[in-house]
């Protein structure tokens, strides 16, 4: 096995690559071949619990921004493969969701177009879809897939290529999103444990300051993973936990309290955007709230630290997810908190927020 100390493992005998992601690691495995199937020669059992690993095939998708009036009109062009497709917006289209299903039917229905690829959208989803059936019909150059609008209508590509591209496999369904894959696992996986240690990089200021115990309740200050420098941009990172940290003099973990002090008057206001999309959007007042909206899920915690002359807690929302390199989609993914309240005050020593994981290539 190779690259023990590194994300992956390759078994020298067919060079197939395998990554594991788990909640709280990355784990590498043995390959070998056997009656046409790639498997895991393994000593150790692990338990899947999360983001377990990606499956790649060529697509690209269209985002439905605004539905526009009655007569508007999106084309949508594969001139190499002499698909020609225009959509008219009508009547019963009362939402995003009904242009991206009219728009899906309209390519569906093209004979140039269903030879070649299938179009798709996922329940009460703003995307419509386009994945290639064959590996021949891949169209990896700028320009080869083209949508057009008229009128106010607004429906944006993702890429104006199609090829292959990487989707998340995980545990816990997309119902809404067609760039996710789920999967279903029964019985166990063995890894072998890299020892690779996890990045934990701060939420930080453009003067790269982590520390949030500051005054926000005049000029809002936001902090942004993409600010960090020890971010390399350049690749995808997977946060397998996102941990707020905070020392107060004293602890009121219940009742009308934030962390040591008194309830906050607009609060923490935490976002993450990922795979393009704003998937997390939650704001933090009280205690109750970092119970209800932040750590949640498998994997989640609180732990209370108490010490001489204060008291330290860790809170950790470990439901994993990526901060895509830059350049990805059209807004880049980062983690952003808003602080728009005084959180130099005196019950409160120090307060920080870190993402955990792991750069990809």
């Amino acid at each position: 096995m190779s690259s023990l100390n590194g994300q992956d493992a390759t078994d020298v005998n067919d060079n197939a690559t395998v990554v594991l992601k788990g909640q709280d690691n990355v784990h590498g495995a043995d390959v070998f071949l056997e009656d046409g199937i790639r498997k895991l020669a393994t000593s150790a059992t692990a338990t899947v619990e999360s983001l377990f690993g990606e499956v790649v095939f060529p697509y690209t998708w269209m985002e439905i921004e605004d539905i526009g009036d009655n007569g508007d009109t999106v084309r949508v062009q594969i001139p190499d493969d002499s698909v020609d497709v225009t959509y008219t917006k009508v009547s019963g289209d009362t939402s995003d969701n009904d242009v991206a299903k009219g728009i899906r039917d309209a390519l569906n229905a093209d004979n140039a177009f269903k030879a070649l690829y299938k179009a798709s959208t996922p329940r009460d989803s703003n995307l419509t879809c386009m994945q290639a059936l064959l590996i021949q019909t891949v169209r990896p150059d700028s320009g080869d897939v083209s949508v057009t609008n008229t009128g106010t209508i607004d429906v944006t590509l993702a890429y104006d290529t199609i090829t292959d591209r990487a989707i998340a496999l995980a545990l816990f369904p997309h119902p809404s999103d067609c760039r996710k894959g789920t999967i279903n696992v029964t019985g166990s996986v063995g890894v072998t444990a890299t020892g690779r240690p996890p990045k934990s990089l701060g939420i930080v200021t453009a003067a790269q300051s982590d520390e949030m115990a500051v005054d926000g309740s005049i000029t809002p200050v936001i902090f942004k993973l993409s600010n960090n420098t020890g971010l390399d941009t350049t690749k995808d990172f997977l946060v397998t936990e996102l941990r707020i940290e905070y020392t107060a003099g004293t602890l009121k973990p219940a009742g009308n309290n934030y962390t040591g002090i008194a309830a906050l008057t607009n609060g923490h206001l935490i976002q993450i955007r990922s795979d393009g999309n704003l998937e997390y959007e939650e704001n933090l007042k009280l205690v109750e709230d970092i119970h209800q909206h932040f750590m949640f899920g498998e994997g989640s915690k609180f732990d209370v630290i108490t010490g001489p002359g204060g008291v330290s807690v860790v809170a950790v929302f470990a439901r994993p997810f990526y901060v895509r390199k830059a350049g990805t989609s059209p807004i880049d993914d980062d983690i952003i908190v808003t602080v728009r309240d005084d959180m130099d005050a005196p019950g409160l020593e120090r307060y920080h927020m870190h993402a955990v994981g792991f750069s990809e290539e």
